[in-house]
Order: structure tokens, then sequence, then C-alpha cells
């Protein structure tokens, strides 16, 4: 077969006057394609920012609230440089300055190890409230490298999709879909079955119950090694106790599964 290709080739080559090399180079290049990888910046994130059109700024961090809300200091030009504080839009972390809410502290310091502090950011408005009740600015947050921070917070569970108030919902596909991902895989607060309501926000029950079961464990841990006060008796009681001392003549140094 090959054989008969080649005298075709020179064929064509003849009645047309081009040459084989000159074929090749009028010949359509074949598209480039490259490869992206996990940690690749979400471009069309980006871009869809961009498209909003309701305003942005520059922020350097210079404070971490919460998993929800930071400070930063507006990088504008001016001779007094702002301080404000902004609400992540779109989402809500469980609470830790006001109370103690189960993965709180986890997503406080997450927020702080992806913001330290000096970290310039660029911030966008959405359509709607520039700010909520209590002064805060809503606001995307692209980091550094061009990810946003809520979706990345999303993915990793330890914040919900809530506050969706049209028209300010942009980024709510994305959101959603990355939300999908960690509620799939019972990432940090959806592991905890009913803390995340049906309806927005975290359970105030089960997360009693889930911070009271924290603390039978480390009053347990305190019991083991011989340092029991009148709080952990009384958080632990006679059935605590029992399997305590069962832990200490076991000897477990895990108290994983003690309470199941």
């Amino acid at each position: 077969m090959k054989k008969r290709i080649l005298p075709f080739i020179l064929g064509i080559s003849i009645l047309t006057g081009c040459s084989i090399s000159e074929m090749e180079q009028q010949a359509p290049a074949a598209p480039v394609t490259t490869q992206t990888n996990d940690l690749s910046v979400k471009t069309s994130d980006k871009n869809k920012l961009e498209t909003i059109d309701e305003g942005s700024f520059i922020g350097e961090v210079t404070h971490v609230v919460d998993g929800d809300t930071i400070a930063v200091k507006i990088v504008d030009g001016e001779a007094e440089e702002r301080e404000v504080k902004l609400r992540f839009l779109l989402i809500d972390s469980p609470e830790w300055t006001t109370e103690k809410m189960p993965w709180g502290d986890k997503a406080t310091e997450r927020v702080k190890e992806l913001l330290p502090k000096g970290t310039e950011l660029k911030l966008y408005y959405d359509k709607g409230n520039k700010k909520d009740k209590y002064e805060r600015h809503l606001v995307y947050v692209q980091l550094p490298n061009g990810e946003i921070l809520q979706e990345k917070l999303l993915e990793e569970g330890l914040a919900i999709i809530r506050f969706v108030i049209p028209p300010g919902i942009t980024m709510l596909p994305e959101f959603k879909a990355a939300e999908k991902k960690a509620r799939q895989q019972k990432l940090n607060v959806w592991s905890l079955p009913g803390y995340v309501q049906p309806d927005g926000g975290f359970n105030p029950v089960v997360a009693e119950r889930k911070s009271t079961e924290q603390s039978i464990k480390d009053a347990t841990k305190e019991y083991i090694k011989g340092q029991v006060d009148d709080k952990a008796k009384n958080l632990l009681g006679e059935k605590g106790k029992d399997l305590a001392d069962k832990a200490v003549q076991d000897g477990k140094d895990s108290l994983s599964g003690l309470f199941q």
C-alpha cells in the first residue's frame, strides 16, 4: 500500500509545481493541546469574576476572624489606608468566635494557612448588596494563585453554601459543584449526620452533642493519666469511668471507638 501512495504524492507535486517539502509546510498544523493538573488555576472562574463588572479592589490581609470573615487593609494608593472587614460571599463556616462549633477551629486555621498576614488579595463585589448589616464588605476572594477562596473551602467541606440572595449569585453554579464533591466524600462538616441543616446553617443540637462527646473523651484522657478533677468526674459518670478503667487495664493508648 505504501508503494502506491508515494507515486501518487509525487504525481500531485509535479502537477501543482510544489515540492513535497513545500506541501508539508502548507499543510495545516495539528492543534496544540495542553495538559492541566489538579493544582492548576481555574482560569474560567477567574475570567468569570472579571466579567461581573461591579467593582473590585486590592486588600492586604491584617488578620483572620474565623472561617468566613477576615480583615484587610485597602491598598488603593491613598495616604491613609483603611482597614475593613470582609465577609466571604455565598458561604458560611461553623462559628468559632462567638461560640465553639465543630470544625469552626479547623475552618479558621485553614483560612489562616491560605491567607497569611500581609497577603495581597483581589476582591470582587457581585451584583446587589455590597455590605451586610454589620458593615462587612461582601466579596469573592481571589487567592494569589488565581483560585477562589470560597470554592476551595467548599471543596474541603469547611464551609457550606448560604445567604444566597439574587442577583449576587454569579459564582453559585461553581460553588454548588464544589460543595457537592465534599458532600459526596463526607468531608469535615458533612461527616457528621444531621449537622448541616437542609435549609442552611448548622444544627446546634448536633453541634452540642459533638462538643459533649469531645469533652467526655478529653476528660477520659485525663482520667487515664490520673489527672481527674471534679469536672472530669461529672462528665465521665460511672459508665465513662468504667470504660476508662478498662482502657487502662487493656493498655490502650488510643481512645478511638471508646464511646461508640
